[in-house]
C-alpha cells in the first residue's frame, strides 16, 4: 500500500505534522521573486527519491481517485494535523476544490497550507478546520491584507524577524496555526539568499 503522505520534514515531524508536497515552480503558478531562493528546490527536495514522490502525488492529485486516496489514507495513519504542500502550491481551482472536500471529509484533522494563490481564496467560504497562510514573495503580494490577513514572511536573520515583531516559525511549525504574522529565517543556500524586504504594515 503506496503512502502519499510524508512525515520525515525535520522540521515538521518533530511536531507530528504530516505533509503533501508537489514540485516546486511547474506547479507554483503564484509565484514572484521567491523563485530567486526557493527553499523546495535546493537540498532535500532535489534528491531523486524526493522528486520522484512529488511526481507521483502530482499525477495522484490530478486524478479522480485523489479524493478517496487521501482520505483512506489520512485515516488509516490517524492523521491529526497536515500541511498542504511543503513544495509546490494550489495550481487551479479545480485541484483545490479536491482539498476544500478532503479537509470536509475529515474534520478531526487540522489541515493548513502556506500559499501565494492569494485570487483562489479571497472572499471563499474555508473549512472551521482549514487554516491558510498568504505567502509573500508572489505575484499577488498587493492583494495581502497585513492588517487582517494570516501572513508570511521571509527574513534575513532572527534578529530581523524579531524587530518586525514576527513569530518564529523557522524551527516549529505550529507557531504559524496560532499567529497572524508568520515569520521565517532564510535558510537556503548562501548563493541563493532571498528575503521579503517589503515594508512590513501591522495592525
Amino acid at each position: 500500500m503506496h503512502n502519499y503522505l510524508s512525515n520525515k520534514n525535520t522540521k515538521l515531524a518533530r511536531s507530528g505534522i504530516f505533509s503533501f508536497g508537489i514540485p516546486a515552480g511547474k506547479y507554483c503558478p503564484g509565484k514572484g521573486t521567491c523563485k530567486l531562493g526557493c527553499y523546495a528546490m535546493q537540498g532535500f527536495f532535489v534528491m531523486p527519491s524526493v522528486r520522484l514522490g512529488q511526481k507521483r502525488r502530482a499525477e495522484l492529485a490530478k486524478s479522480d481517485a485523489f479524493v478517496p486516496v487521501m482520505n483512506a489514507e489520512i485515516k488509516r495513519r490517524k492523521v491529526r494535523v497536515l500541511r498542504i504542500h511543503d513544495s509546490g502550491d494550489f495550481f487551479s481551482v479545480s485541484y483545490l476544490n479536491k482539498w476544500l472536500q478532503i479537509i470536509q471529509d475529515n474534520p478531526e484533522t487540522e489541515f493548513y497550507a502556506y500559499t501565494k494563490m492569494i485570487p483562489l481564496f479571497l472572499g471563499k467560504p474555508l473549512p472551521k478546520n482549514f487554516r491558510v497562510i498568504f505567502s509573500f514573495g508572489g505575484i499577488w503580494d498587493s492583494m495581502i491584507d497585513t492588517t487582517k490577513h494570516a501572513h508570511s514572511r521571509v527574513f534575513g536573520s532572527i534578529e530581523e524577524l524579531k524587530a518586525n515583531h514576527y513569530a518564529d516559525a523557522s524551527h516549529d511549525d505550529t507557531v504559524a496555526l496560532n499567529t497572524r504574522l508568520v515569520g521565517l529565517v532564510y535558510h537556503g543556500a548562501k548563493s541563493k539568499k532571498w528575503t521579503t524586504q517589503q515594508e512590513v504594515n501591522h495592525a
